[in-house]
């Protein structure tokens, strides 16, 4: 994909896919707890933790911290708050209905994942995004 001209800016919005899987996760960790040989203190206890947690999850994932995903030449960048930083894709998942993109920033060693579903971005950025991923190195 470098020298090529191909150049990609996609603009990502809040995900309803994204609520609903957050949703269904902690429900049924709910859930599970309730079966689990436990006190009906620690149930409740768990369950608190539980509802706390998953609401702290719906409400970070629901405002996504990206604004923008760049591809420039092969140059990924991602916009945030009005700033531009560098990034390098370690590896992909790409399905029709999912596109999971876990990167890197140059001056970080930790690595970070953006998961993409399909309201995640309009529908025609979002295939230009996978036929872009599908036919890159990495």
């Amino acid at each position: 994909m470098k020298g090529t001209e191909i150049t990609i800016s996609l603009t990502l919005k809040r995900s309803r896919w994204m609520a609903v899987y957050v949703l269904l996760v902690y429900a049924g960790s709910a859930a599970a707890l309730w079966y689990l040989p436990l006190t009906w203190g620690w149930k409740c206890l768990g369950s608190l933790l539980l509802l706390a947690c998953g609401y702290r999850s719906w409400r970070s994932r629901m405002s996504p911290a990206v604004v923008f995903l760049v591809c420039d030449r092969g140059a990924w960048t991602l916009v945030r708050k009005g700033v531009s930083v560098p990034i390098e894709l370690r590896s992909l998942t790409i399905w029709p209905w999912l596109v999971v993109l876990n990167y890197q920033l140059h001056q970080c060693r930790w690595q970070q994942s953006l998961v993409l579903f399909p309201d995640s971005a309009e529908a025609g950025s979002l295939r230009q995004l996978r036929v872009i991923l599908r036919h890159m190195p990495l």
